[in-house]
């Protein structure tokens, strides 16, 4: 047997557990003792390191938790209202971004639902045989909590039962309000901008699981929301970019891209949804909303971002990613049974089964292509 080294525990390393060195090492040559003590050092040194950079990187979220009741949201509905019943109603169809006001008729709590013009909504319009429509889109005023959820339901319910269309030139956009999210932080803070850049990261994973489960295949490749994935040398957000090369790339990515982030620099900054395809089912619209604030309430508590995704945009590639939808339902919502992202107080009991069930529904139609897209109405489920 090798003799002992002589050796004291004294030599060890600061913060070393010295009955573990003469349990471990007393009776092993000089030469191994030296070799696992340094090991073991080695071990402890990038153990705290490890644990400082998972500080660091907590210390860039934002822990939303129950002030997702607080962060505003707010939807636009494209649609062909029927002539008869708008005329009826009293609605009045204003300018673009200069909406009318709607009626007590349709806006009974006059919270400030507003209807304009859209140009895209001229690109294709229900047959003539389907009766004279209007096309037209509703905005929302800011809304939140169950109340928001309760009051969008609510008024697609109504197009829903006056007859209003859609084609496949409609959409629906679904915008999440920034300041609620940050505590009133803007994208001059880096902190804030680390964030968006982590929000993308995961709009990149995500992106097929939105347009599947909004069941038409005609948003795909859509001039109006091109994706945020074909681009990789121009959108990617670096971490740590500075306010002039931030502004800089939100303004070269453009606003018609599945999210549009040029209007996080305004008096109202936000997040802007365009992915989601157009309808007037209720349901599918308040599922929507619970999608677009789930991903950035996880985006904003992530202490790291996601492997950013690029690629496999086109619609062959889109209907061919099977785990999509799974893929966005388990990160937001069935992963863990008490952490619902993007749920306000309240909302997942009374909606949350019916919204998974319907998304799922709908994505199945969008990759078996069950149903023809171009087909105006709204018999979607």
């Amino acid at each position: 047997m090798p003799a002992v080294p002589d050796t004291d525990s004294s030599e060890l390393p600061p913060g070393f557990p010295r009955s573990d060195y003469f349990r471990t090492f007393l009776r092993k040559p000089v030469h191994e003792v030296d070799k696992a003590v340094l090991t073991k050092r080695a071990q402890m040194v990038r153990s705290a390191k490890a644990k400082l950079a998972w500080q660091i990187a907590r210390q860039q979220s934002y822990p939303v938790g129950d002030r997702i009741d607080l962060v505003q949201f707010g939807v636009e509905v494209e649609c062909f209202f029927p002539q008869p019943a708008f005329t009826q109603l009293g609605l009045v169809l204003g300018n673009y971004h200069n909406g009318a006001l709607c009626p007590a008729t349709v806006d009974p709590q006059r919270l400030g639902w507003k209807c304009e013009s859209d140009g895209s909504l001229g690109n294709s319009s229900p047959p003539a045989s389907a009766g004279t429509f209007v096309g037209c889109e509703f905005v929302s005023p800011p809304l939140r909590g169950i109340a928001g959820f309760n009051e969008v339901y609510r008024f697609v319910k109504l197009l829903q039962d006056e007859g209003a269309v859609i084609t496949r030139s409609c959409g629906l956009h679904v915008s999440v309000g920034l300041a609620g999210v940050t505590g009133g932080e803007s994208v001059h803070e880096e902190r804030c901008r680390n964030f968006v850049r982590r929000f993308m990261h995961f709009v990149s994973l995500h992106e097929n699981g939105m347009l599947q489960i909004g069941s038409r295949r005609s948003r795909v490749g859509n001039y109006y929301c091109n994706s945020v994935k074909d681009f990789e040398s121009t959108y990617g957000i670096k971490y740590k970019s500075t306010v002039q090369n931030f502004m800089s790339l939100i303004n070269h990515y453009g606003r018609y891209r599945t999210v549009n982030l040029s209007v996080l620099n305004t008096t109202r900054p936000r997040f802007e949804f365009r992915v989601f395809a157009g309808t007037v089912n209720p349901l599918k619209v308040i599922g929507y909303v619970a999608v677009a604030l789930g991903l950035v309430h996880k985006a904003a508590e992530a202490a790291i971002a996601p492997e950013q995704k690029f690629g496999n945009w086109e619609l062959p590639k889109v209907i061919g990613d099977s785990k999509a939808t799974l893929r966005l339902h388990t990160a937001l919502w069935t992963r863990h049974k008490e952490h619902k992202y993007g749920f306000p107080t309240g909302v997942w009991e009374k909606y949350g089964k019916k919204i998974l069930k319907n998304q799922r529904w709908n994505a199945r139609v969008f990759r078996e292509g069950t149903r023809g897209n171009a087909s105006p109405g709204n018999g979607d489920r």
